[in-house]
């Protein structure tokens, strides 16, 4: 299974929108700095998140 998700930064008071398999440690990534994209926006909140076939997810996206 793959998540797609959307954190929130108070900070930046902005989301983002991402997908992973490995939704616990992709959070720890955006809170620990090591995602470049997001590191200035820490602490995330992690607001929704939903569970998507990997297939699915290659569908909609167009690959």
């Amino acid at each position: 299974m793959f998540y797609v998700y959307i954190i929130y930064s108070d900070k930046l008071n902005k989301y983002y929108t991402g997908s992973c398999d490995q939704l616990d440690t992709r959070l720890e990534d955006h809170n620990s700095g090591r995602s470049t994209y997001t590191k200035s926006g820490k602490p995330w909140v992690l607001k929704k998140r939903s569970h998507t076939p990997r297939s699915l997810l290659i569908s909609y996206i167009g690959l």
